[in-house]
């Protein structure tokens, strides 16, 4: 009876506090609302993480608390709170209310509460509830006391708890190129950063991540379900940056998964190492040396390394290749240039290219005249920047010395063995064409060494004392230049150090004067040596530091030029008519005469019928006609011509010959007193042309005879035919005599 008395009295107090929340409901309520009674608390819920999403009509249960409650009109409105279980941090969307009319209304009490789904929304990240609360002592539904349900009141309406729903990205990088990065410490995976943005533009940064040394990397479950997108923002070591966005997906308690990949730096290149000449540095050989042909050896290994030996304790060589020099010097990376070794590196492209890492480079093979330099440079390709191709490979310039040598000899008098001062000698590069004179010294000695006469001692000086060849002379070979003795200095020192192109390599005293070659050396005419033959001779330098001793070279007179001619007419015959005016060919042979020589041939055309060899040797005749020429000897051996204009109208039936003299011109263009050849002998056949008889003038027709009577007694008209006899028995002898001269004359050229 007490409890029922007590209930009751609690009914009515509700009674009475509901008439007193009914006149002030509308203004408790607006209260409520402005003061966020019924809004989410001041403070943020705890951001609950999910595993799923839940579905429409799951269910939740747990415990809360029932604060305040108010009237509005004939509905009781209430507060609750703490809210447990999947529905913590849960707010009301609108007022919980009242679901057990006339019942009483409980108040700050704990309760417990059975929840629906009825909606979700992933993207805004809330789940609601319909919520049916429980109080202790809650009605039954249908025991009525004093005309109102017994106990307290259910409590329901619609929360909102908000949910995260969230998921992660995993990435995980790779190498875009494995043949590059694969066993080389210059690359690595670690390290890279990723951003993860809420947009494709990448502006709104999510989450950074960075890379692991297995190129992997993870956000965790942080990630609000939705589309992501990631791009790399630095690139590990060694790596080029990739540019590309990721679009991923993520789900709520699900890991999304990304691949990436980045291309490995490498530093695309033709040529690997240049060598030049180490005197000239320019890319072309002195003498006959070559830079074509040397041969490399080139090491890569994967990783830096600053020395030789650092490079050489990693471990073996990734790759090996042997590679040699073009005609220019230059070695590429390139089949062309391949004598052996591993594959070449290429990238994406088809390019040779050369990882990151360290190249060792040495010449193994010297070219043709050059000197072998076996240091090994150590070349670092390095990254830079983000692209995929550097430049960092500086290829090694090479510098490397020819071959040089030097020559001596002595200049001796070949009968007499005595030593020749002042004696002139070319020296010529028959590669180059570079050319230099030395000259014998008082004992007849010569030499190109530096420690004989200092290469740097008025250098090539005795160049100025040559004379060139005249214009007119071009197709003179040897021997054809002249000296101003004047101008010789047995004291100049020698160099040649001219390429092809006509670069200079300065003067070294600490080298051979001549760089490896062939060379022609030929002594050049001077007073000490006139009416001696000339040497000409040639040598190689293809020693290096050594001097070639050449022992003595002598000279020998020089032989006599000899003669030959044959006179005819402009016919080419023998004869010539008699009784007029003629010309006749003399065509002189020449056998000895000096190459770059001048000469003046004289002749002059004989009666050798009028004149005999004693008279002409005496000097006691007179020429019926005089020639000359002049000319340039470009060769040993040849001919000249020379041609008369004679009057024979006195000379027929007579021989005439050419005689002929040669003198060598002498520097100022007189002629000396002696020739140097002649050909003289009035008898020679060659040189002998006949002057035939004019023609006999024609005889007038005879007048025809007339008839003469004979008379008895008459004994003289029988010989009328006496004088002709007589006629023709005299045009017989002459006959005769001429026949028999000029058979023989034909005998005495048989026998000659």
């Amino acid at each position: 009876m007490d409890r029922h008395r007590a209930h009751r009295e609690r009914c009515g107090r509700e009674q009475t506090a509901r008439s007193m929340f009914k006149h002030l409901g509308g203004f408790v309520l607006a209260l409520l609302l402005l003061c966020g009674t019924l809004s989410p608390s001041t403070t943020r819920p705890p951001q609950a993480h999910a595993d799923t999403i839940p579905d429409i009509g799951a269910r939740a249960s747990g415990t809360c608390y029932i604060e305040n409650t108010w009237m509005i009109g004939s509905q009781s409105y209430f507060i609750v709170s703490n809210f447990t279980g999947d529905l913590a941090g849960a707010q009301p969307v609108s007022p919980l209310e009242c679901l057990d009319h006339t019942a009483a209304e409980p108040t700050n009490t704990p309760a417990t509460f059975e929840a629906t789904v009825t909606a979700v929304n992933v993207q805004e990240g809330w789940v609601e509830y319909f919520v049916r609360i429980t109080p202790p002592g809650v009605t039954d539904g249908h025991t009525i006391v004093n005309g109102a349900l017994a106990g307290y009141q259910h409590v329901g309406g619609t929360v909102r708890v908000k949910r995260e729903f969230v998921g992660g990205i995993e990435l995980q990088k790779r190498s875009a190129d494995t043949t590059l990065s694969d066993n080389n410490t210059c690359y690595s995976l670690q390290g890279a950063t990723y951003g993860v943005y809420r947009d494709k533009a990448c502006t709104a940064l999510a989450t950074t991540i960075t890379t692991n040394a297995d190129g992997r990397a993870q956000t965790g479950l942080v990630l609000v379900a939705g589309t992501y997108y990631v791009k790399e923002t630095a690139a590990p070591a060694g790596y080029a940056l990739d540019e590309t966005v990721y679009p991923v997906v993520v789900a709520a308690g699900q890991t999304a998964s990304v691949e990436t990949a980045d291309l490995p730096q490498s530093n695309p290149l033709d040529l690997v190492v240049d060598k030049v000449d180490a005197e000239t540095s320019l890319h072309l050989p002195l003498g006959s040396a070559s830079l074509e042909g040397a041969e490399y050896t080139l090491r890569f290994f994967g990783g830096h390394y600053s020395t030789v030996e650092a490079a050489e304790a990693s471990g073996e060589a990734l790759r090996t290749w042997i590679l040699k020099t073009d005609a220019n010097g230059h070695v590429a990376l390139n089949e062309a240039h391949k004598v052996s070794g591993d594959d070449f590196y290429t990238d994406t492209e088809g390019r040779n290219v050369l990882p990151l890492g360290t190249m060792l480079v040495q010449e193994t093979k010297a070219p043709e005249g050059y000197l072998l330099d076996d240091t090994v440079q150590v070349v670092p390709i390095t990254g830079e920047g983000t692209a995929a191709s550097v430049n960092t490979y500086h290829k090694p310039t090479h510098a490397e010395h020819v071959k040089r040598g030097d020559f001596e000899f002595v200049k001796a008098d070949g009968a007499t063995m005595e030593r020749l001062a002042r004696v002139p000698f070319l020296v010529t590069s028959t590669t180059t064409g570079e050319q230099h004179v030395i000259v014998t010294d008082e004992n007849g000695f010569v030499s190109t060494a530096a420690d004989w006469n200092p290469h740097s001692a008025h250098t090539n000086a005795n160049d100025a004392a040559l004379i060139a060849p005249s214009s007119n002379n071009s197709s003179a070979q040897e021997h054809s230049y002249k000296v101003d003795e004047a101008l010789l200095d047995p004291a100049a020192g020698v160099w040649f150090g001219r390429t092809a192109e006509g670069d200079e390599a300065p003067v070294d005293d600490s080298l051979g004067a001549l760089p490896y070659d062939h060379y022609t050396v030929e002594e050049l005419p001077c007073t000490t040596t006139s009416g001696y033959e000339l040497v000409r001779f040639e040598l190689t330098i293809s020693r290096n530091e050594h001097t070639i001793d050449l022992g003595t070279v002598d000279n020998e007179p020089h032989p006599p030029i000899i003669l030959d001619t044959t006179a005819t007419s402009l016919e080419g015959g023998k004869e010539v008519d008699g009784g007029e005016e003629t010309k006749t060919r003399d065509t002189v042979q020449y056998d000895g005469a000096r190459v770059g020589e001048t000469y003046t041939l004289k002749g002059q055309l004989i009666c050798a019928t009028e004149t005999t060899q004693e008279d002409y040797d005496a000097g006691a005749y007179s020429p019926l006609a005089q020639s000359e020429a002049t000319f340039i000897a470009d060769k040993t051996t040849g001919e000249q011509q020379l041609s008369f204009t004679v009057d024979t109208s006195n000379h027929a039936g007579h021989d005439i010959v050419t005689v002929e003299k040669l003198y060598r011109v002498n520097d100022d263009g007189s002629l000396p007193d002696d020739p140097v050849a002649t050909h003289e002998d009035l008898t020679y056949e060659g040189q002998t042309v006949q002057v035939t008889e004019p023609p006999a003038p024609a005889e007038p027709p005879a007048k025809p005879a007339q008839p003469v009577a004979t008379k008895t007694g008459d004994t003289l008209a029988h010989f009328w035919w006496v004088p002709l006899v007589l006629a023709g028995a005299a045009a017989g002898i002459i006959l005769a005599l001429r026949f028999g001269r000029k058979v023989t004359s034909t005998l005495h050229k048989q026998r000659r």
